[in-house]
């Protein structure tokens, strides 16, 4: 598998931010990273996801509930 490099993962994840979770926006920058490294847009999903830039939500609660909260 080809990889992209690190730093055009970062930017791209940067992109992505800040545009909304369903639009034709994010779909063209992926097509567009995609075509550039000549790999299918699933890879590039896999390789930003294999970042672990942004954790979810469900699994901040689930590690939350294995942690003891220290009150002082």
């Amino acid at each position: 598998m080809k990889k992209i490099p690190t730093e055009v993962l970062f930017h791209l994840d940067q992109q992505l931010i800040h545009l909304p979770t369903s639009g034709s926006a994010r779909r063209i920058l992926i097509q567009e990273a995609s075509q550039k490294f000549n790999i299918s847009e699933s890879s590039v999903y896999r390789q930003l996801n294999a970042l672990h830039l942004h954790v979810s939500e469900r699994k901040r609660r689930s590690e939350d509930r294995k942690s003891t909260r220290l009150n002082s």
